[in-house]
């Protein structure tokens, strides 16, 4: 390290000690409850600490500082040779053309005296290192403002460091010997204390350093010994995560002893938690730590703590240091609690309760971690609780702001005072290097937009490619030079299939009526009879229509049981009756809401599936070309996992041998643990897409075994009072309801697996996954899927219209009355139009031979069937989906193809998923 970033670092560590000062006074003086405003103070002060090269701003020198710098030093030593050296190395001194008179009168010398002084004023601080360098420096070659009279040659080395005053500089030009030493004096041995104050700093920094190594070798091992939590908590986790529209995938872990933190590791974020104290919270407390912790990760805490760590490594000498990453840490623990105090107030006394929990549990957090237990416990609980009303005044916040200005500033300018000359002759600070960087930045610029990009792009993405008015949209020019990469023409390609998909069938819905005739019907003899080819749709939509039929009891008991307890105050209440009793409202209610929930379809698998596929104009379904490499990554992932579900199900098998068979509770058990299907289950919450699954990651179950189970002589028997089995039988009936409705899930599954295109490898392997049961419950863990009745069904839809009171009448409350109104106009309008359409299929039902399907298709729920069949299964235009998409999304103008002005987002998510594509390809070619 040179003595300029020597000096540097030690100028940043004072301005750090001034401005954790001022903090410290304004916090003292002035205090503020917000904790923004202390989180941005000592986030300012850690910062002085970093502007290790602060912008240098030179002014014109008033007279008193000319004055009161111009004093040189002379070296007279035969070691000052060096030391002048190290110190002329570090001190910029302006140099000007001197002649041999102007070197011999005062005016001359004192000229040069003041022209060092003033441009380096702080440089004398380097003189206590300069003046110990070692005999083994460089050799000094001084200015020419000092040279010799006449001569031109350097004063002699034999000159003692002497201040030279201007009213005595002529005598000492003039002899120069008279402070000489005795030449046979032995030179003193110099000892190098600045490498030993650096050589000591570092050894300092490299301690912080390896302290806060150390500490995140903790956290790793804290994640190592942690288990995934069990479903109940996850799910905690998850509906928190929706709530707060969380986009990044943070998973819960438990720990024996510490915790609650947020940590990060290279799989991800984590949420660890000690499963002794989360057991003895309530769900509301859980969410409300879980809310904490998001909170941390929603503002950046863990990064931003980790800047601070690395910024009292820098300063490790420096207490203020030590003192601000704390105060700042614990701003952040202030400004979560008001975060989530903000987002949901009645959380606040929640997470109260809970530190209190923490404190009696005793849990601790790892350093390198952001917890919910930091910072004071008392001020916290006293903040949460508080009354938040009123707030700090506008004094108060102005002089917070400016005083915290003035410190930023501060840090910022590094003033330097030059005499008149030196700066009307230097140039602006960093002009050459400004003016060159701006130079560089419009060529790469320039390069960037005109460069060509590698390989032979499509020659229709060319075309709209060259098409495109890009103009200042940054955007708009990556997705034109992504349009010309193999990523993006994977990707336009995916669009297109997309656009293909989603064309709209040929014809009005009558015309689309007479080809479903014309394709599965044939009349014979005045009646119409199936086409041996369609009978299994037929035979399909018969059962659908069966099926369907025996909901719309339940449902419609449901909604004329609302009807009949509907409050009448409220001025929706006889519109929403209406409905409610209207002959229809069942089966449209089943058919447009409630008829996926009760009985999925290929749509559902879909979204299970990630929409990693797409179907094809004939009704095959291919894997889309953006998905490919997902897709691969995940079939050889679910290949990984048979050898751990092997171990497990022997494992839940001997747990099964050794529980007691005493009652029906533990046979139950006993045979559900025996079943190999069920290992599948437990197996499938737990698997991930992208990583294989290691035997630790499904530990939960066991765990939860050992919880709830205690060892007597007949063997192991449940303590059905612990959460631990309350855990179990909630996954235990969660997984019989999905047993006993497999058939409405699988159906599904099997006819997409059916209608993959097996021409593909690829797809042909997946095709043969989807038919299997372990692929069963994937999707279903996937789908998050849980098997419900008709009636509750229906009550789930209409709780976001009413709410029961206390007096069992229901209530609207919703918070939008003109939705409500406008669906209840909308289904008045929709039940006249199928009634008036229905005709026609009643007509044609009579002469159905089939009685079963006669009786579906005069049905009003089979009507409404009826019209989405022959939708869904009529046939699709061969469309153009890349002219479709770029149709979509741009306006052809004269000077070309325009974005819409609404679609600006739809090319950045374009981006995003090109650099995902980017890495996939990477990969693959690796």
């Amino acid at each position: 390290m040179t003595v300029d970033w020597t000096i540097l670092i030690l100028r940043a560590s004072g301005m750090l000690l001034i401005a954790g000062c001022f903090a410290w006074l304004l916090q003292r003086w002035r205090p503020v409850a917000d904790s923004r405003w202390h989180r941005v103070a000592w986030g300012l002060v850690l910062l002085q600490g970093v502007l290790v090269a602060p912008f240098s701003l030179a002014l014109q020198a008033p007279a008193w500082w000319a004055f009161s710098h111009s004093e040189p030093t002379v070296s007279s030593s035969p070691d000052s040779e060096a030391a002048t050296a190290g110190l002329a190395s570090s001190v910029p001194v302006t140099s000007r053309p001197t002649t041999a008179s102007s070197a011999s009168t005062p005016t001359g010398g004192h000229e040069a005296s003041v022209t060092r002084a003033v441009e380096a004023p702080f440089e004398n601080l380097s003189t206590p290192f300069a003046a110990l360098a070692p005999e083994t420096a460089s050799p000094l070659s001084l200015p020419e403002t000092i040279s010799a009279a006449g001569s031109g040659s350097a004063l002699p080395n034999e000159m003692r460091s002497t201040p030279v005053r201007p009213e005595t500089l002529d005598q000492t030009a003039e002899a120069p010997a008279a402070a000489s030493i005795d030449p046979s004096r032995p030179a003193a041995a110099s000892i190098d204390w600045r490498r030993m104050l650096v050589g000591g700093w570092a050894g300092g920094a490299a301690l912080v350093l390896a302290t806060l190594l150390f500490h995140f070798g903790c956290v790793r091992l804290a994640l190592a010994n942690a288990s995934p939590a069990r479903s109940a908590w996850t799910k905690e986790l998850q509906e928190l995560g929706l709530e707060l529209g969380l986009r990044r995938d943070v998973r819960l872990m438990v720990h024996p002893q510490v915790g609650p933190f947020l940590t990060w590791a290279p799989g991800g974020y984590r949420i660890v938690v000690p499963v002794r104290l989360w057991n003895r919270l309530s769900a509301e407390e859980r969410k409300a730590v879980l809310h904490h912790e998001l909170c941390h990760l929603r503002r950046g805490d863990l990064w931003a703590s980790l800047v601070a760590r690395a910024v009292v490594a820098l300063h490790w000498f420096n207490p203020l240091a030590w003192y601000a990453a704390s105060r700042f840490d614990e701003a952040a623990e202030w400004s979560c609690d008001a975060l989530m105090a903000e987002e949901s107030p009645v959380r606040a006394p929640r997470l109260a309760q809970a530190l209190l929990a923490v404190a009696q549990v005793g849990a601790r957090s790892p350093l390198m971690a952001t917890a919910a237990t930091g910072g004071p416990l008392f001020q916290r609980i006293r903040r949460l609780v508080a009354d938040r009303e009123g707030g700090d005044s506008w004094m108060q916040r102005g002089l917070w702001t400016g005083t915290l200005l003035a410190v930023g500033l501060a840090g910022l300018v590094d003033l330097r005072f030059v005499a008149p000359a030196a700066l009307a002759a230097a140039p602006g600070p960093g002009s050459a290097s400004v003016s060159q960087e701006v130079d560089e930045e419009r060529s790469s610029a320039r390069e960037s937009v005109t460069a060509a990009p590698s390989g032979a792009p499509h020659d229709r993405l060319e075309e709209f490619a060259s098409r495109i008015v890009v103009k200042e949209n940054e955007p708009l020019r990556k997705f034109v030079a992504l349009l010309r990469t193999p990523a993006g023409q994977i990707l336009m390609a995916d669009r297109a299939a997309i656009q293909a998909q989603n064309a709209a069938p040929e014809g009005d819905s009558a015309t689309q009526w007479e080809r479903f005739v014309a394709r599965h019907f044939r009349k014979q003899d005045g009646k119409w009879n199936v086409v041996p080819e369609q009978g299994e749709v037929i035979d399909r939509y018969v059962r659908e229509i069966e099926a369907a039929t025996a909901d719309l009891s339940p449902i419609g008991l449901v909604l004329i049981e609302i009807a009949g307890e509907l409050d009448e105050k409220h001025s929706l209440t006889p519109v929403l009756k209406r409905f409610l009793t209207h002959e229809a409202a069942p089966a449209f209610l089943y058919q447009q809401e409630l008829r996926l929930r009760l009985h999925p379809e290929i749509d559902n698998i879909l979204d299970g599936l990630d929409q990693a596929l797409v179907r094809t104009r004939t009704g095959a379904y291919v894997i889309r070309p953006a998905r490919q490499t997902q897709v691969e990554r995940r079939l050889k992932t679910i290949d990984e996992v048979h050898p751990v579900l092997a171990r497990y199900q022997e494992e839940l098998a001997a747990w099964s041998r050794d529980l007691v068979k005493t009652d029906d509770l533990h046979r139950r058990f006993s045979t559900l643990l025996a079943d190999p299907l069920f290992a599948k289950y437990w197996i499938a919450g737990h698997a991930s897409e992208d990583a294989p699954l290691k035997d630790e990651s499904v530990e939960e179950i066991f765990n939860l075994l050992e919880d709830a189970t205690s060892d007597t002589a007949e063997g192991l028997k449940f303590d059905v009072e612990t959460d631990a089995f309350k855990a179990l039988e909630e996954s235990a009936q969660r997984y019989d309801a999905i047993v006993k409705y497999r058939e409405a899930l699988e159906t599904p599954l099997h006819q997409l697996a059916g209608k993959i295109d097996g021409a593909d490898p690829l797809q042909a392997k997946l095709s043969k996954l989807l038919g299997t049961e372990l692929a069963f419950m994937l999707v279903a863990r996937k789908m998050d899927y849980l098997p419900v009745t008709a009636d509750a069904a229906a009550r789930e839809w209409m709780a976001q219209f009413v709410t029961k009171n206390p007096q069992g009448n229901y209530e609207i409350t919703t918070e939008s009355p003109d939705d409500l109104k406008g669906r209840a106009e909308e289904f008045f309008r929709q039940a006249r139009d199928v009634r008036r359409r229905g005709r026609v299929v009643d007509e044609f039902a009579a002469e159905v031979t089939n009685p079963a399907l006669s009786r579906a298709m005069t049905s009003l729920v089979g009507k409404l069937e009826l019209a989405r069949l022959a939708e869904v299964t009529a046939e699709r235009p061969e469309v153009d989906g890349l002219q479709l998409w770029f149709g979509e999304l741009f306006a052809e103008t004269p000077d070309g193809l325009v974005l819409q002005d609404w679609a600006g987002p739809s090319i950045e998510e374009l981006l995003q998923e090109a650099a995902e594509i980017e890495k996939e390809l990477k990969k693959a070619d690796f």
